[in-house]
């Protein structure tokens, strides 16, 4: 892996196989922004059927997490839309924007089976971290205005920097 920060990295425009996809994932450690949709992996999100590739991207996930936790993070837009987010992936997401290491500007989760439980976790780790993040685009999800509402909380609050919250 070149120590050369990329500006974007697009595992959807790889022209490759699932397991392709997934042997590209540590690569988000020197990248600026990361778009990635896990619907394109077999098993989405549940364990790859290729002989040699057995661990569950689950674990993938925790490498975007320490991405984000990483000294020095370069990440500041993250865009996993149309992934089918577990409850694990989250966690790990959440761990990530948690870190006083994350610059993550720009967040994108569109269509990625949120819940209210979800948007209560992410609430809580930007108001552990009052991150950098600016934009939160939850569009997509089925959540109704009391699903979102700690997000919505965030908006007025003068130690967050959310600026833009999308939901429907």
């Amino acid at each position: 892996m070149s120590e050369e920060v990329l500006d974007e990295l697009d595992l959807n425009k790889f022209n490759t196989s699932p397991v392709g996809r997934m042997r590209l994932i540590p690569a988000v450690r020197k990248c600026r922004k990361f778009r990635f949709n896990s619907r394109l992996l077999a098993g989405k999100s549940k364990q790859c059927s290729h002989p040699n590739f057995s661990e569950p991207p689950d674990v993938y996930w925790n490498i975007v997490a320490s991405a984000l936790k990483s000294n020095p993070s370069h990440m500041t837009g993250l865009d996993l839309s149309g992934s089918n987010l577990s409850d694990l992936a989250v966690k790990f997401l959440c761990e990530g924007l948690e870190s006083s290491n994350c610059k993550l500007e720009i967040l994108r989760l569109k269509n990625c089976s949120l819940s209210k439980v979800h948007c209560d976790v992410l609430a809580l780790a930007l108001k552990s971290n009052p991150s950098h993040l600016i934009e939160l685009d939850l569009s997509e999800n089925n959540l109704q205005e009391s699903d979102i509402q700690p997000l919505l909380d965030l908006l007025p609050s003068p130690d967050s920097k959310l600026e833009t919250l999308r939901w429907f």
